[in-house]
C-alpha cells in the first residue's frame, strides 16, 4: 500500500493482485467447512462483495440484472432471522474436548454463532401500501443487515424501522430511542451505501437532529421504472 501511494506500483498491478486475492477468497468461502462454521448470511454477503468487485473489473452491469424486492417482506425476513439466531448447546465444547481439532472447530463455531442482533429490541412499522422496489432483494438485505449490525455494534439496543411509500419512491427509516453517534460507524461505510444505492436510482441519508441520528434509505419504486 505504501508503494502504491508513492506511485511506485502501477495501478493495473494493484487491480490484478486484487483479482487474485478475490478469486482465492471466493474459493475459500465456497468450501463446505466454511459454510458449516460461519453464518450463511455473512458468507453470502462476503461472496456478493467479491463478485461485485470482479464484475466491475470485467465491466459487467451486475446491478441492473437483479430481481426487484418487496421491501416490507424482506425486512420481516431480516427480523425473523435476527430473532432466531441459533444459540449452540453448552455441551458441544465438552463433547469435543478429547480431540484437539474437534475442540477448535467447536470453539470456532461457538464464536461465529454469536449474533449482535440477538438482544436487540426491534420495532417495525410497515407502510400499508405495496413496497415493491427496483432493487435486488439480496443487495438490499446486505445493506440493511450491515446497517442494523452497525447500529448494534455501537451499543444500540432498540431499533425502529419504518417504511414509507410516496409517488415513485419507497423509503426505509431506521432510528432508535437511544442516542446514535454517526461518527462511531467509521469512515467509508455510509459512502458505500450512497454509491451502491445511487447506481440503482436511490440514495442514503444520515439525518441528525436533537442530538440523535436517523438513517434513511430511498429506493425507486418498481412502478416508476
Amino acid at each position: 500500500m505504501e508503494a502504491f501511494n508513492a506511485s511506485a506500483v502501477p495501478e493495473l498491478t494493484v487491480v490484478l493482485k486484487g483479482v487474485q486475492v478475490a478469486r482465492s477468497l471466493q474459493q475459500l468461502l465456497s468450501e463446505e467447512r466454511v459454510k458449516q462454521i460461519f453464518d450463511l448470511s455473512l458468507v453470502g454477503r462476503a461472496q456478493r462483495r467479491l463478485a461485485d468487485f470482479l464484475g466491475m473489473v470485467r465491466g459487467l452491469q451486475f446491478l441492473n440484472a437483479e430481481t426487484p424486492s418487496a421491501v416490507n417482506e424482506l425486512i420481516a425476513q431480516i427480523l425473523v432471522r435476527a430473532r432466531s439466531a441459533h444459540v449452540r448447546e453448552s455441551t458441544d465444547l465438552m463433547e469435543a474436548v478429547e480431540d484437539e481439532q474437534s475442540f477448535l472447530d467447536a470453539l470456532t463455531r461457538r464464536l461465529a454463532a454469536h449474533s449482535l442482533l440477538r438482544e436487540i429490541e426491534f420495532e417495525f412499522a410497515p407502510d400499508a401500501q405495496p413496497t415493491n422496489a427496483n432493487v435486488g432483494a439480496e443487495r438490499l438485505d446486505d445493506i440493511l443487515t450491515d446497517l442494523i449490525e452497525g447500529m448494534a455494534g455501537i451499543g444500540v439496543k432498540h431499533i425502529r424501522i419504518v417504511t414509507e411509500v410516496s409517488p415513485g419512491r419507497v423509503a426505509i427509516r431506521l432510528s432508535s430511542r437511544e442516542r446514535i453517534d454517526p461518527a462511531a460507524f467509521g469512515e467509508g461505510r455510509f459512502d458505500l451505501y450512497s454509491r451502491t444505492l445511487g447506481w440503482l436510482g436511490g440514495g442514503f441519508e444520515c439525518r441528525q437532529q436533537d442530538s440523535n441520528a436517523e438513517f434513511i434509505i430511498r429506493l425507486p419504486a418498481l412502478e416508476s421504472v
